[in-house]
């Protein structure tokens, strides 16, 4: 026996209300049925699937013993069971999940819990076979639409990731998730605008969801429109008062935008809550470095270098201030230790180059010029041929590097 194929008089109120995702609606509704039909397999069922939604898996468990007793073939019931009891490393217990997805008659159910079982073993193309067997049998399910758009997304294959979550999210309109998930994979593909119409109808859906408006912050600082980071930023400030980040990201903002004062005050705050986060510090020194503060930003970049030796952006900063004030062997050392992590890095190879030429120590200047001429980044190709020419006698100044 599989799910629920012709469901009783008493349960069709619960599973109409469960399939809206009205869970705590749903339990009501078949605890009140079960009191009158304590016999009604459905209702039992019905009340393990809310129970499992709402996030209380002991409930789930009682009604689901009560509906294996009553109907000790009931496949589904039995999968769920087996879900539950799955930690994600017993062999026994995904070849049991395996065995009731393979058998005749098997449903969404039994098919949706093997893959999620696959999935909690990181087995994500058995997975996605499991879920289309199960979207075969229930194609308008949002949750399978957006394992399987997950399981795209970690494959690098965000195209079928949008398509998938915008089915979901479709399918789910009172639902966030799929709302937030479909544009992160708008993200992946750069497709920015898009992105952010997706996120600016689910935050006027779902306000107060700090995960909206996080993305929301990404994509608008990502697509250039710093002002509508700023509205993000203030809004995480409202949803999570007393919290660092939404800080340092209204700093962030402050600082695209030129404001420079207000996003040093903004950044100072932060730190006050978090002094060793690297983020507003290193926000500090790109502020302090904007205003012609040049000593209090190699402090700050200085600092960080010490607690963060291998921290990209950062130690780069403080690499091209070396340079600039011809603190060449200063800016070697800081350029070794960041290269141990990244070594290929076109920007660290770059500046290392540099560093190196300053210091008539051309071979070793070349291996490091080469390294970033195989780079991707034809501006930082071009930095690269310049101080080529410039090793090889030709009258160029060489670069400071700033991308």
């Amino acid at each position: 026996m599989s799910g629920v194929m012709n469901p009783s008089e008493q349960a069709q109120p619960g599973l109409r209300l469960l399939a809206r995702g009205e869970y705590a609606a749903a339990v009501s509704s078949f605890e009140t049925a079960l009191r009158s039909h304590p016999q009604d397999v459905d209702s039992w069922f019905g009340l393990a699937r809310a129970q499992l939604a709402l996030g209380k898996p002991e409930a789930a468990r009682t009604a689901l013993a009560r509906t294996v007793a009553l109907a000790p073939g009931h496949s589904a019931a039995q999968a769920l069971i087996a879900s539950l009891e799955d930690d994600g490393g017993s062999p026994e217990v995904l070849k049991r999940l395996a065995s009731l997805a393979q058998a005749p008659g098997a449903g969404f159910i039994e098919h949706y819990a093997h893959a999620q079982a696959l999935l909690r073993r990181g087995q994500d193309d058995e997975a996605s076979k499991s879920l289309r067997a199960a979207l075969t049998l229930q194609p308008e399910s949002p949750q399978a639409l957006v394992d399987l758009g997950q399981i795209a997304l970690r494959q690098g294959r965000a195209d079928k990731a949008r398509d998938a979550f915008r089915v979901a999210s479709g399918l789910a309109p009172g639902e966030w998730m799929p709302q937030l998930l479909h544009a992160r994979a708008l993200m992946a593909l750069r497709h920015f605008a898009q992105a952010m119409t997706v996120l600016n109808e689910a935050v006027a859906a779902h306000p107060r969801e700090v995960p909206l408006q996080q993305a929301r912050f990404e994509c608008a600082l990502i697509q250039g429109e710093p002002q509508k980071a700023l509205e993000a930023a203030q809004a995480l400030e409202t949803l999570k008062p007393g919290d660092a980040n939404p800080l340092y990201q209204r700093g962030l903002a402050l600082l695209t935008l030129g404001k420079l004062p207000e996003a040093a005050q903004a950044l100072q705050e932060s730190l006050r809550l978090a002094p060793e986060a690297i983020e507003p510090k290193h926000a500090l020194a790109q502020v302090r470095t904007a205003q012609g503060q040049q000593g209090e930003a190699l402090s700050l970049l200085e600092e960080l270098q010490r607690a963060a030796p291998r921290a990209l952006e950062p130690v780069l900063d403080l690499s091209r201030l070396y340079l600039a004030e011809d603190r060449t062997a200063e800016a070697e050392r800081v350029l070794r230790a960041l290269s141990a992590e990244h070594p290929e890095e076109p920007r660290v190879n770059l500046n290392l180059a540099l560093a190196l030429f300053k210091q008539d120590r051309k071979p070793e200047a070349l291996s490091f010029i080469e390294r970033v001429k195989a780079s991707r980044d034809a501006s930082l190709v071009e930095q690269a041929r310049k101080l080529e020419a410039q090793i090889h006698g030709a009258p160029l100044r060489p670069p400071i590097i700033r991308g």
